[in-house]
């Protein structure tokens, strides 16, 4: 006597098996533990954006983090274990300045300044004959820390170099002095 065919949804074949499993928690843990545990025998490192987006490289073998900048890639930075594992909110940045055209960022300013980087334009931002503001910095900005770290509006550029302001005119940047003037010439 012949068997009743069984439904289509009922065969469990390896693949369908193996899918179910991609979403179990479980299933990632283990994952996880597997990848650390071949990167740390082979002695080298796993690549993926960690929960605050910067692109990392983990050494299990050793424990070390490391940011990596995309723009330069030979330029890493260690980051602490703590650091390294804790999820971070990014500090929404406003748009629309409050009292001032400057104060809204205030919170890159402050930030930049507890990396150590010395404000290079006396505390201040410093405007040109047009009104352009700009706030100089000694040294290059982290600009990979400040994305990490700060959402930007549309109308808030975090750039190669700088944070640029399109609405209240201003920017943060490195400053590099006065530049020398050069003569009117129509030669």
């Amino acid at each position: 006597m012949a068997q009743p065919p069984m439904p289509a949804d009922s065969i469990a074949s390896p693949l369908t098996v193996f899918l179910q499993q991609l979403d179990s928690p479980a299933f990632q843990d283990a994952l996880r533990a597997q990848l650390r545990a071949e990167a740390a025998a082979a002695n080298t490192f796993l690549s993926y954006r960690d929960a605050q987006g910067r692109y990392v490289h983990e050494y299990p073998a050793t424990g070390e983090v490391y940011e990596v900048s995309l723009t330069q890639p030979q330029t890493r930075r260690l980051l602490p274990p703590h650091v390294a594992q804790e999820p971070m909110n990014k500090e929404r940045i406003s748009d629309t300045a409050d009292g001032s055209r400057t104060a809204h960022l205030q919170p890159v300013i402050d930030f930049l300044k507890a990396q150590g980087n010395e404000p290079a334009t006396g505390d201040a931002f410093y405007y040109n004959r047009d009104g352009y503001g700009v706030y100089g910095f000694a040294e290059p900005l982290d600009m990979d820390a400040l994305r990490a770290r700060f959402d930007f509006p549309a109308s808030i550029v975090a750039g190669q170099s700088g944070v640029y302001d399109s609405r209240n005119f201003v920017s943060i940047t490195q400053d590099f002095g006065p530049q020398p003037v050069r003569p009117l010439s129509f030669e």
